[in-house]
């Protein structure tokens, strides 16, 4: 085929939609051929192709029949947010922003902090989900700011309405919702008001016994800027949900500014465009030692100054929260140490993180070399943790890990039936029927047993250590 033959076969197509909107370019056997995230431009063999932006929780589709070089713009709003973006709450703006002044006069906590919680649900006799929220100074069993009524109410548009706020002096707090069921760090920063964003939605008929649907959105703004977000600041939504989905959104410079540089007005956001930054660096790196499904293309200049952008909006927040976060900020720079080159002491965390991902960071780095001691205090209270959303949640109970180790160890050898198939965080360790036989026939199993088990638990590495001299110990003096 002669090149003027192929250089008509082909088009030139631009799709284009929000920064932080998620662009893909489905051939007729809808495979991906084309991904971007704010724009494509590339050339295609002519025919039949269906272009998808995802923005949030919305998503767009279109057929195209590309014939000639074109242009398509995908603009998209998202339908549904928990905090109040002018695309989806903008006509009632006056209201809410009304709302949320009115809980504030009420709050009665002269010179301290503002906590400020606005939730909305679809329908008026359900449950306000303010009403019985509970807050505690980690580290403190004497509750602050208990809530004693309900919040503030009212029907704005199509949803039920409420607001309450309080005064907390600076530090990490823990917040309960559903009597406990559901808990998370709320970090108190003096200079900013902190605003935890409820929405309550019940599942099926109004007459179904299900559970509401309940979803958080944690940001903190500076006294007295408004409620309702409009223009980039749009993208916490979309930040939010990129972060629970583990979508690395931020590969150009203008996201970059919105997240990472717009934490001076909100330090969670600091937070959040810091690891989907840290997410898209990682997808390109794993993209360039194999094949990935999901590949980013991040701009140049952003790929060229990634280690000096994440030095610096790590130290500003670290300025900016001090302890109120250490946590999350540590998890940040075990994280991106990869592409830092910075070299980390040994540091005992003392309270859960804000976020997930800043979870997994520091689990990873709890084993005996590593660089995060996670003590038996902070995991007995926390053991029942899980992902709410992109955060850091865990429900009421405190949990021995030695009774985690044991009922998973009994589970193994001593409570599974005859021939049943052994677990598979034990695929490794089949043949010998107990554990102490397995450490008599190799060494290392010890350590690599260790690995799984913590791993089935979703627990500090070092926290399982020493397990197996308990059990030979136990099985001498058993033998005598």
């Amino acid at each position: 085929m002669s090149v003027s033959k192929s250089l008509s076969d082909t088009a030139r197509l631009i799709v284009s939609g929000h920064n932080d909107s998620e662009l893909m370019v489905l051939d007729a056997n809808l495979q991906r051929v084309g991904y971007g995230v704010g724009r494509i431009e590339q050339g295609f063999p002519k025919g039949l192709y269906k272009l998808r932006a995802t923005r949030g929780q919305a998503m767009q589709e279109q057929l195209l029949q590309l014939d000639r070089d074109q242009h398509i713009h995908m603009p998209l709003q998202p339908l549904t947010a928990i905090a109040p973006v002018g695309p989806v709450y903008g006509q009632w703006t006056s209201e809410i922003e009304a709302l949320a002044e009115g809980a504030r006069d009420a709050k009665g906590s002269k010179g301290l902090a503002a906590i400020l919680f606005l939730a909305h649900r679809d329908r008026e006799h359900a449950p306000d989900p303010i009403e019985g929220v509970r807050l505690q100074r980690w580290g403190n069993i004497a509750e602050e700011g208990a809530r004693r009524s309900a919040g503030r109410g009212k029907k704005i548009g199509e949803e039920f309405w409420s607001a309450w706020a309080t005064g907390l002096g600076p530090g990490g707090h823990q917040i309960d919702l559903g009597n406990g069921n559901l808990r998370q760090t709320l970090p108190v920063v003096a200079g900013f008001e902190t605003r935890l964003f409820i929405r309550q939605a019940l599942r099926g008929p109004a007459e179904s016994t299900a559970a509401p649907l309940i979803e958080l959105s944690l940001q903190m703004e500076r006294p007295g800027m408004p409620v309702v977000y409009f223009d980039h600041f749009e993208t916490i939504e979309t930040a939010r949900r990129a972060m629970e989905a583990e979508r690395p959104i931020i590969v150009g410079e203008s996201l970059v500014d919105e997240l990472l540089h717009g934490k001076w007005q909100n330090p969670i956001m600091g937070i959040t465009g810091a690891h989907l930054f840290l997410a898209a660096l990682e997808r390109e790196r794993a993209a360039s030692d194999g094949p990935s499904s999901r590949p980013v293309d991040l701009a140049d200049r952003v790929r060229e100054r990634a280690g000096s952008t994440l030095r610096m909006i790590i130290e500003n927040l670290e300025s900016i929260f001090g302890r109120e976060a250490s946590s999350d900020v540590l998890g940040l720079r075990l994280r991106a140490r990869r592409f830092t080159s910075e070299h980390i002491a040994g540091t005992t965390i003392e309270q859960p993180p804000i976020f997930w991902s800043s979870w997994s960071a520091l689990l990873a780095e709890s084993g005996p070399n590593g660089s995060v001691t996670i003590p038996r205090s902070l995991w007995s209270r926390v053991a029942n943790c899980f992902p709410s959303g992109p955060y850091f949640a865990w429900r009421k109970g405190r949990t021995s890990v030695d009774k985690q180790i044991d009922a998973l160890l009994q589970a193994r050898w001593q409570l599974a039936p005859a021939g049943a198939a052994t677990p598979s965080i034990f695929k490794s360790f089949d043949a010998p029927p107990s554990p102490i036989d397995a450490l008599d026939a190799d060494p290392d199993a010890a350590s690599r047993i260790a690995d799984d088990i913590a791993n089935a638990l979703g627990a500090p590495r070092s926290l399982v250590e020493g397990w197996a001299s308990r059990l030979t110990g136990g099985a001498k003096r058993e033998g005598g």
